[in-house]
């Protein structure tokens, strides 16, 4: 069964080649971090980093680690607590956009919400 996703209306956004989020994606965050304290029937959403095609798989998989721990740790800051949150990153193995151009390499940067429990 495929699992629930908070769906957000906007991509998260990271400094380029860092984990650092930009602060345009604060208020999606702090959407999400609504949306939980919201629901505390949600019990557990694991935060997937996912990057795009350009660099070597072991720094894509590192990087989009360490946006998915940034991710956690912004919406701790929030109030949500670290039990609820599983960050995981995925590096490049799972694009949702084929094609090598500018539009597919932004569509697969992306931070999905998906509600596991």
């Amino acid at each position: 069964a495929n699992a629930a996703r908070i769906v957000i209306l906007d991509n998260v956004y990271f400094a380029f080649g860092q984990e650092t989020i930009k602060p345009q994606s604060f208020p999606v965050l702090k959407a999400v971090a609504g949306l939980l304290h919201a629901n505390p029937n949600i019990k557990k959403v694991r935060i997937e980093g996912h990057t795009d095609d350009k660099g070597g798989p072991k720094r894509n998989k590192t990087l989009s680690q360490k946006r998915a721990d940034a991710v956690r740790n912004f919406l701790v800051q929030e109030g949500i607590g670290t039990e609820r949150l599983e960050p995981v990153g995925f590096g490049k193995e799972r694009p949702i956009a084929e094609g090598n151009n500018k539009a597919a390499a932004s569509a697969n940067r992306r931070v999905e919400f998906v509600i596991t429990e």
